[in-house]
């Protein structure tokens, strides 16, 4: 096994099955917010409906609560009957669920079916964190999951741009593309292959979760996303107070935070030789502090931007650092939990940003995102005692 193992992590797996967990990835984490650019016009639809302002935002915020109750859920399911089954599963209810918008005709079904979607939506992301740990070891890993953070960013960035295309169109037009789903249950089907279960095999007793390291990592998730999603919260209404109403620069502005991450997220093999898991949340966050600062004073758009490169830049080595982090330092048995646990911090993050930030802009007169930099120095300086400490990674699992 061992040899094995060692081969696995100097070349890694083929070539179908790393695009196959690439391209699940790409599917996932800015999978609410896909058909933002079709709200006008499912307002415009749905006008007859009382309080639809509100419900248009339960139309993006709906997906998150149905990860956040379901995610952990997936990855026992996950480790119990295996990733393929519970990944095509997750795949079909993404496909149906994100797509009810091209059919449906009241607000009820529409809203089911973005539940719906939010279930796809926690099953495929669980699964792609357990399958990058099964399939890559070491260095092989910590590369590995650069790319696949890199994707999952500028798939976001690519579904937000095809969503803005098709609702010129139609405001159904932007729920089409969550049927890309279906191709990609043909790619696992071939792609992805599991070890069959031995017949008259020992049950062993369940590995326990070293739920300490789960917390940790799982709060440092949640507060990330409270963090970055200010910028597509907040971003539009300061570029209105510098004089800027144009959605599309609005937009731009918007997608060039998740390009720069890219950056960062392709070289995060680079960074974790140099930088241990805290170091580089340390220096994450103070990059995104020195972005908030910039924007918060920018009184130009060159300003806007070159804050939110910082950001983005920032960004790009906290995702795969926090999923090389939590699977290198848990059992491999407990996969499917710490990766449910990890994945439920996340989109409450998510959700409970326009909340938290709600809340400080009511009881404080200092700019909001003069505020998070503020947070997000604090939170460098507490972390930076560990963060000094080697880099040390973890060579290969023979528990496997």
């Amino acid at each position: 096994m061992k040899s094995v193992r060692n081969e696995l992590d100097e070349k890694g797996p083929g070539i179908l099955v790393t695009l196959t967990v690439l391209v699940i990835s790409s599917l996932t984490i800015m999978a609410n917010a896909t058909i933002a650019p079709s709200l006008p016009g499912l307002a415009v639809y749905f006008r007859g409906i009382p309080q639809i302002e509100t419900l248009q935002g339960l139309i993006v915020s709906l997906p998150s609560l149905a990860i956040i109750l379901t995610a952990t859920f997936f990855g026992l399911m996950a480790e119990r009957f295996g990733r393929k089954p519970i990944l095509m599963v997750s795949l079909l209810l993404y496909a149906i669920g994100g797509s009810t918008g091209l059919f449906v005709n009241d607000m009820t079904s529409l809203l089911i079916g973005r539940v719906v979607l939010g279930v796809g939506v926690s099953g495929t992301m669980t699964v792609a964190t357990m399958l990058a740990a099964d399939l890559w070891t070491g260095q092989a890993r910590v590369k590995f999951m650069g790319k696949q953070a890199a994707i999952m960013n500028l798939g976001g960035v690519v579904f937000l741009l095809l969503g803005g295309l098709l609702a010129e169109y139609s405001w159904r037009g932007s729920f089409g593309i969550y049927l890309l789903a279906i191709p990609v249950m043909i790619l696992v089907w071939y792609g992805i292959k599991e070890e069959p279960k031995k017949k008259n095999e020992v049950k062993k007793p369940k590995i326990p979760l070293d739920w300490p390291i789960c917390l940790k990592i799982g709060l440092l998730g949640f507060f990330t996303m409270v963090v970055f999603y200010l910028i597509p919260i907040e971003l539009p209404f300061l570029l209105k107070t510098i004089g800027i109403d144009s959605t599309t620069i609005s937009g731009l502005a918007i997608g060039s935070v998740t390009l720069a991450s890219v950056v960062t997220a392709m070289n995060f093999q680079r960074i974790r030789n140099y930088l241990n898991p805290v170091a580089i949340y340390a220096v994450s966050f103070f990059l995104m502090a020195i972005g908030y600062f910039t924007i918060s004073n920018a009184v130009v758009l060159p300003q806007i931007f070159l804050g939110g490169m910082f950001v983005g830049f920032g960004l790009g080595g906290i995702m795969p650092n926090q999923n090389n982090w939590l699977m290198e330092s848990i059992h491999p048995e407990t996969r499917g939990r710490a990766a449910g646990i990890l994945t439920s911090f996340v989109f409450t993050g998510q959700f409970a940003s326009p909340l938290i930030s709600g809340a400080i802009k009511s009881v404080t007169p200092v700019a909001i995102f003069s505020s998070f930099a503020i947070g997000l120095c604090i939170m460098t300086v507490f972390m930076l005692p560990t963060a000094i400490k080697k880099p040390q990674l973890k060579g290969v699992e023979d528990t496997l």
